[in-house]
């Protein structure tokens, strides 16, 4: 009785630099497709360029705001850090600060 033994062999798919190349080049011309069709929207029916306006405007605003807040929200979280290393810092030296000058005191004094 003889066995026969099948292998599969598995080719691993690894995109070439030409298929990276052709992907990134169609999502290119996509954008470039949609910026040039919102734009021929816009030159043909005002209702578009006024919607299209306050999209853009709405986005920008919507950004900025954003980052202002980001920028309140590292402001105040530094606030509280500091202010916790305040606190920290006068706890530790009201716990070993006699601990520390009766210690130095006998080597300090000298009479």
């Amino acid at each position: 009785m003889s066995e026969t033994v099948e292998t599969t062999v598995v080719r691993v798919v690894r995109p070439t630099m030409a298929e990276h190349r052709n992907r990134e080049v169609r999502g290119w011309t996509f954008a470039f497709a949609a910026i040039k069709g919102v734009a021929t929207a816009c030159a043909i029916f005002p209702a578009v360029n006024s919607l299209t306006t306050a999209v853009v405007i709405a986005a920008i605003v919507a950004v900025v705001g954003g980052l202002l807040l980001r920028w309140v929200a590292r402001r105040v979280r530094w606030w509280f850090e500091d202010r916790a290393d305040v606190r920290t810092a006068a706890e530790w030296r009201a716990m070993h600060a006699p601990v520390l000058v009766t210690a130095a005191e006998p080597a300090a004094v000298t009479r």
